[in-house]
């Protein structure tokens, strides 16, 4: 078997156990197109076997259906599960951020550049080329990022490398300043509630 066929047959095999997996959850194609933020023809490619899977996209489909990784290979086995679990992790592997939260300061500013242009985390995953799930790991520390990849999340988000280090270097970041101002606004009277309200409208 030459490599490539066993790659057809690796990804076929994967196919076939996801398509499983969201039927024995009982999720249709609607839904789990809708959870994932991608299109039902993609949900067809992947369960048909015609788009390639990788080890995150599979975390992508576990996520969605709250499986674990040891489920999902009883499943690709042909296997039944059991639900009575109190935690989850999508792979048993100890080092993968896939289920594990990590949010480092680059996570951090790729969060704030995208809040700087008004983005909603959909309309992030729109012009990043990127799945709507895929941008929430990212931005809770569970997907980790090289530098390629953070230069095309900069870039896609319409701000320059620059600012991408000029904030790096910030010792105290937006999201603290704002995390800050809303604890303090918290105790405020309802009057200087008004008069903040009113000058934040003057700008």
């Amino acid at each position: 078997m030459t490599a490539s066929t066993l790659k057809n047959t690796m990804n076929l095999s994967h196919a076939k156990a996801l398509k499983r997996a969201r039927e024995m959850m009982k999720v249709t194609r609607i839904e789990m197109a809708r959870r994932l933020g991608l299109s039902l023809e993609a949900i067809k490619k992947y369960e048909s076997g015609r788009a390639i899977i990788d080890e995150m996209k599979i975390s992508n489909f576990l996520i969605a259906l709250d499986l674990t990784g040891e489920e999902y290979q009883k499943i690709k086995r042909g296997k039944g599960i059991s639900r009575n679990r109190k935690a989850k992790s999508v792979f048993s592997n100890a080092d993968r951020r896939s289920y594990r939260r990590i949010i480092t300061k680059e996570v951090r500013v790729l969060k704030i550049l995208r809040q700087m242009k008004n983005l909603t985390q959909d309309q992030a995953s729109a012009v990043c080329g990127e799945s709507r799930p895929t941008i929430g790991h990212i931005e809770n520390g569970r997907i980790e990022l090289n530098e390629e990849r953070i230069r095309h999340i900069v870039s896609s988000y319409g701000h320059s490398m620059e600012e991408f280090y000029r904030l790096m270097k910030e010792e105290v970041l937006r999201d603290e300043i704002i995390e800050a101002s809303m604890h303090k606004m918290r105790g405020l009277t309802e009057e200087k509630l008004k008069l903040i309200n009113n000058l934040l409208g003057s700008f």
